[in-house]
């Protein structure tokens, strides 16, 4: 950080002599105003107004600095020249998120040195003895102050990045969601009142196996998100820098997430089951639904670069495995690990017949239930993948917003619409079942709710096909 360029120059354009000057001043009338607050003494009447001062300061305007940095440096006509120096994606994201919010850290930096100071004076008091019961020291408040925050500006500079592209300016927008999530991360770590309600309680639960404390487990979960927000703001840079992402971050992102959600069912009445079975099959199902939305979103927003798919086939075609890492799409990544847990779902669906959890109920016909829901939503987000590339391939994607609007529009409420209008009662559930497939198993569980789905994947196959040869010859006419 010390040899970073980019933090750097945000140094120099945040500090001067004079704010060096001013923010110790204005700090020290505040809490000359704030700190009567008829305690006993000055000093601990400092520490809920410094503790407030920080939220006021870092976790709000410091998001907001976070957020409108990508605005300045387009404003400014600077980005332009950021991205042909040679200044690594890394070295650009830390210089940004710790640079832009340099100066309210400064002034957060004093706020904590007067909230420490005056924390032992104020936890003697008997008015803060509910806090001297969860911290008796300042050293959790302090991290879990600087945590929230942290995650706020990562998440605020993130949604932030996507400006860059563009001319618009939303950084009130970006600010105000990072506000929140500092703020959520803040209520759940200490409260507004610095009582830690959830610190009071020493619980343990089971997770992945694990018997691991409510406490840790929070913020390993707020380390979590901090750590994926962070590397999300680093595969956006450099793909501004035109650098190629290999989908391997990605992949291992939605691995992890699948790790953490499904470790919850641990403490889960399947847990406790005598049925060992149906709590293997219910994880694998879990996240087989996980990957399913991030399948989804990877071809819905990958249909349109046709360019990575040229090059993708082209590095198939010489063998070279580095560029075909490089250039593989994310959604073909996906597919395996999405294909596997569904095989392994299906495996134990088609070993058992019905699942007795608890042994206090049984579900009639339900693997045959789960495999119709399972089935059809994998073969839904293939049709619609097929769908978006059908639509989309070889579009820029700042032209294709109103297409996929206008289309969302009309397949998905529209039409149904005017099937629950017009369509006699007996077949309005087979007509809905066409545009939402997950509404099949509601209907029949058999395999001929399949059939729509598979004659709409095979027709939009061969339209595809068609697409590609079209743009093969328009390709080789120009040449």
């Amino acid at each position: 950080m010390i040899l970073n360029p980019e933090f750097h120059r945000y140094l120099w354009l945040n500090f001067s002599p004079f704010k060096l000057m001013a923010m110790p001043a204005l700090l020290i009338l505040l809490f000359t105003i704030f700190s009567n607050t008829g305690l006993q003494n000055w000093q601990a009447g400092l520490m809920m107004p410094s503790f407030y001062l920080f939220i006021l300061i870092v976790l709000i305007w410091g998001n907001y600095e976070a957020a409108s940095s990508s605005d300045s440096d387009k404003g400014n006509n600077t980005w332009d020249f950021q991205k042909m120096s040679p200044i690594s994606a890394w070295s650009l994201l830390m210089g940004k998120l710790l640079g832009s919010t340099s100066y309210a850290w400064y002034a957060g930096a004093l706020i904590l040195i007067a909230f420490v100071f005056s924390f032992y004076y104020a936890i003697a008091l008997p008015e803060y003895a509910n806090i001297r019961e969860t911290f008796p020291d300042p050293i959790m408040p302090v991290v879990c102050l600087i945590l929230s925050a942290l995650i706020g500006h990562a998440v605020s500079f993130y949604i932030g990045l996507s400006k860059l592209t563009t001319k618009k300016s939303s950084a009130g927008i970006c600010s105000i969601v990072g506000m929140a999530v500092s703020l959520f991360a803040l209520s759940s770590l200490l409260g507004f009142n610095l009582e830690g309600e959830f610190l009071k309680e020493n619980k343990f639960f089971s997770w992945n196996g694990m018997e691991i404390n409510t406490h840790i487990f929070l913020f390993l979960s707020l380390i979590y998100v901090l750590f994926w927000v962070t590397m999300g703001a680093q595969r956006e840079i450099r793909a501004e820098l035109q650098h190629r992402n290999s989908p391997f971050v990605y992949i291992i992102f939605i691995l992890t997430l699948c790790f953490y959600l499904t470790g919850f069912l641990d403490a889960s009445a399947l847990n406790s089951s005598q049925n060992n079975v149906g709590f293997y099959i219910a994880k694998a199902y879990l996240s087989f639904l996980i990957f399913l939305p991030f399948l989804y979103f990877s071809m819905v927003f990958g249909a349109n670069d046709l360019a990575r798919y040229k090059r993708f086939l082209f590095a198939c075609r010489q063998k070279d495995k580095s560029k075909i890492i490089v250039n593989c799409p994310s959604w073909l990544a996906l597919i395996p690990f999405a294909i596997v847990c569904y095989i392994t779902t299906e495996f134990y669906f088609l070993m058992i017949d019905d699942l007795n959890f608890n042994n206090t109920r049984k579900l009639v016909n339900f693997s045959g239930f789960l495999t119709t829901v399972s089935t059809s939503l994998f073969l839904f987000v293939i049709r619609d993948g097929l769908f978006w590339h059908f639509m989309l391939l070889g579009m820029p994607f700042r032209h294709a917003w109103f297409k996929i609007f206008l289309s969302y529009l009309m397949m998905y409420i529209l039409l149904p619409l005017m099937i629950i209008l017009y369509l006699p009662s007996e077949f309005k559930g087979i007509g809905l079942s066409i545009f939402y497939p997950p509404l099949s198993p509601l209907i029949e569980i058999s395999w001929f709710s399949y059939v729509p789905l598979i004659i709409q994947i095979f027709l939009l196959g061969f339209l595809l096909k068609m697409k590609l040869q079209n743009l093969q010859k328009a390709a080789n006419s120009l040449i």
